[in-house]
């Protein structure tokens, strides 16, 4: 009779659960005190609450997906699959473990398939026993909740799905049981962190470049996608008294866990592959798949010119000044010696030897990764492929917002003489690159350039005369100024660059800029508010001073009713908006700004409960600097009796009440 194959041995199965069974108990222990356990003490807190039910109701619904979706359980996941990995494959990591597995009369795909099994179907039990504990105690509340627990318990499951199989491909990979962990972190997380890297690269080399958050490239990285892409989000509804209340939950994601799901399986069939033809004197090496130790080696040493090589940089360049050959040159060099450490690192853990040094060959590719880091350099320093100088045709240009990063939103936009005169200030910075790349290094590093009218020699006196003339004289201060300028096109996509302009104006381009947010426009559109300003939702109003004496040298803040705010609001501040004399941005702390700007600010908070069913509330603030310009609100505020000083005038006063 033809003998059966078999791709399952029961016995192995076994003997793999029973031997590591405290890494899954220590799994299921935790789950069960964070979760079950958790949820009864909050439902025992619950009971004494005036609103029991509705609380209890919030307690049951929320924390099981709130646990879904916490950034901390991708982690959890990781480390217990990973241990797991670890102990139903460690017979790779010992030669005469090894030698005995092979021994045994399985199939190679019958031991993979039983050890996987033990290491990948304890977890997942562990979660049906957490989730039938946390439905026992629903039970015990006498609510039972079920879509919340079933999704609690699909979300982590698929979560040990997949670093369960990642690991198990790792685990095959290394013959080191030391590797395999770290092999199963930098796999699970290389792409966010090469990504980081490389963006703040960008950020610090390539003039205007823009950093919009995380993109797609760190989704390749489960952690950060699963992070990112689980949500749940409470829903509200309005009752009769207007008053809202939670009425569930919904949970976004299960798209993204599915995929990541597959994408372990699919790791789970390629480490199949390799288990049937990995050689078993590969026991102990670093690298257990011969025809990966050259990738293995030219990827450590890519990784140690980002890592080793940005590490380095950063705490060394703080002497080296931006823009200069100097700059980049010192990264290049950094990014070499990052490159030799990793490479040669990889090639002593190959060969087990330290004599990794000889042979010229061996320095060949190591030039190719320099060659490669020196390129990457050169297109950051050179423009990054033309990055810096791009910029949208004025036929594709919808809109232009500038955002200037001193409170209140971007000042945007849309008449044509506006959008002309934002692009030809854009295209002004962009000239001006070296100017003001040469202006950040003075006002980094603290040195200006000299003085060709200063006397060589002077009394200590003079000195000081000349002192007390400076710090009274702002008319060309220092500015450090952060801009963003973001263009929406026609054809609905955005193009943003960002700009940090600092050290002395001598290109024009901050007083343009400062001009330019504040026309009507700009100031209209940099102060307008989310949803009206009116009795029934101003939430808080006064007026502040700082921490600067005004009128009578006391400090002054006073609080606002509603009649008063609204009435100061729509009778003074929009209308001196509207003549472009309030809700000014200085940019330049000049002269004229310390005797034109006040040391006052207005400040308006409003709370708006959203009338449609599950959209909640929502909240605005609304801060404005008083300036001498705007007649209508400080004649207002003269008639309440605050009468504020000029910034100069409460620099002054603090000074002398210092004294």
């Amino acid at each position: 009779m033809r003998s059966r194959t078999s791709f399952f041995n029961p016995a192995l199965f076994k003997k793999t659960v029973v031997r590591f069974w405290p890494v899954w108990f220590l799994y299921a222990f935790i789950w069960l005190l964070l979760l079950p356990g958790g949820m009864s003490g909050e439902l025992a807190r619950s009971l004494r609450m005036e609103n029991a039910a509705y609380a209890s109701m919030r307690i049951l619904m929320g924390t099981p997906l709130e646990a879904a979706v916490s950034p901390y359980v991708p982690l959890l996941a990781l480390a217990f699959s990973c241990a797991s990995a670890m102990a139903v494959f460690s017979h790779l990591y010992s030669p005469r473990s090894a030698a005995a597995y092979g021994a045994l009369p399985v199939r190679r795909e019958a031991a993979f398939l039983s050890l996987s099994l033990a290491g990948l179907l304890p977890l997942l039990a562990a979660n049906v026993i957490v989730a039938a504990a946390v439905l026992a105690v629903e039970a015990l509340c006498g609510t039972l909740l079920l879509w919340p627990v079933m999704t609690w318990l699909g979300v982590v499951s698929l979560e040990c799905l997949t670093f369960f199989g990642i690991c198990a491909f790792c685990a095959q990979l290394t013959g080191s049981m030391i590797v395999m962990p770290v092999l199963a972190i930098v796999v699970n997380a290389a792409a966010w962190f090469v990504e980081g890297v490389v963006t703040a690269l960008l950020t610090t080399f390539v003039f205007g470049y823009t950093y919009s958050g995380r993109n797609a490239v760190s989704l390749l990285s489960p952690i950060d996608g699963l992070q990112r892409l689980l949500v749940a989000s409470a829903q509200y509804e309005e009752d009769a008294d207007g008053i809202s209340r939670l009425v569930g939950y919904e949970f976004s994601g299960w798209g993204a866990a599915l995929i990541y799901g597959a994408v372990g399986l699919a790791f789970l069939v390629f480490a199949l592959l390799l288990y049937r033809r990995r050689r078993l004197e590969t026991a102990g090496d670093v690298v257990a798949v011969g025809c990966l130790k050259p990738v293995f080696k030219y990827l450590l040493s890519l990784g140690g010119a980002l890592c080793l090589g940005y590490l380095l940089f950063g705490i060394t360049s703080g002497s080296v000044r931006y823009g200069t050959g100097i700059y980049a040159l010192e990264l290049a060099l950094f990014m070499c010696v990052g490159a030799f450490i990793g490479y040669f690192a990889a090639e002593m853990l190959i060969k087990k030897s330290f004599a990794v040094f000889r042979g010229a060959k061996r320095y060949i590719g190591f030039g190719i990764v320099c060659l490669c880091s020196m390129l990457f350099v050169v297109f950051c320093e050179t423009g990054f492929f033309g990055y810096e100088t791009r910029l949208p045709t004025r036929e594709d240009v919808a809109s232009v917002s500038l955002e200037v990063y001193r409170g209140g939103k971007p000042s945007a936009f849309t008449a044509d003489e506006d959008i002309d005169a934002a692009m030809a200030l854009h295209e002004d910075i962009i000239a001006h690159k070296s100017v003001h790349e040469s202006q950040a290094n003075a006002y980094t590093t603290g040195t200006q350039p000299l003085d060709s009218a200063a006397p060589l020699f002077a009394s200590s006196a003079d000195l000081y005369v000349a002192a007390e003339q400076a710090a009274d004289d702002y008319s060309d201060p220092d500015c450090y100024v952060v801009v963003k300028v973001e263009y929406t096109l026609t054809s609905g996509d955005k193009l943003t660059r960002r700009y940090e302009l600092m050290g002395r104006d001598t290109t024009g381009d901050i007083r343009a800029l400062q001009n330019l947010v504040n026309t009507r426009p700009g100031i209209a559109t940099r102060n307008e508010t989310d949803f009206p300003v009116t009795l029934e939702n101003i939430l808080y109003a006064g007026v502040n001073s700082g921490y600067y004496p005004l009128g009578g040298g006391e400090d002054y803040s006073v609080e606002l009713t509603e009649s008063e705010a609204h009435e100061l609001y729509y009778d003074c501040m929009l209308p001196d908006m509207a003549d472009g004399t309030l809700g000014l941005v200085y940019l330049i702390e000049d002269n004229g700004y310390y005797d034109t700007e006040y040391d006052c600010t207005i400040y308006i908070d409003c709370y708006e409960r959203l009338r449609t069913p599950g959209a909640g509330e929502r909240y605005q603030s609304l801060y404005v600097n008083v300036s001498a310009a705007a007649e209508r609100t400080c004649e207002w505020l003269a008639q309440h009796g605050i009468h504020p000083l000029t910034i100069r005038e409460a620099v002054a006063a603090a000074e002398a009440e210092a004294r």
